[in-house]
């Protein structure tokens, strides 16, 4: 079975251990380089459309991630999340 949408929020690495908002100390993180063997391609449709999840921070990991994925970037529209907590 594949899929028309992929909806993805990856557990990405942010390099800042110390911090109690920390994501390591929250969730198990992943590398650039263990997201990139994810298999995605075993469950998009060959015309699947990708979102993800992902901070200003890593932009251009997430281009290079859905790249690795077999996705051709059209355009990289930003939503919002206000966090009311």
């Amino acid at each position: 079975m594949t899929y028309q949408l992929i909806y993805v929020d990856p557990p990405w690495q942010y390099g800042n251990k110390i911090s109690n908002g920390a994501a390591e100390n929250h969730y198990s993180t992943m590398s650039l380089a263990e997201l990139k063997r994810l298999p995605i391609w075993d469950v998009a449709a060959e015309d699947a459309v990708l979102a993800m999840w992902y901070t200003g921070t890593h932009t251009e990991e997430a281009i290079e991630l859905a790249e690795a994925w077999g996705f051709r970037i059209r355009t990289m529209k930003g939503f919002t999340w206000v966090k009311l907590n």
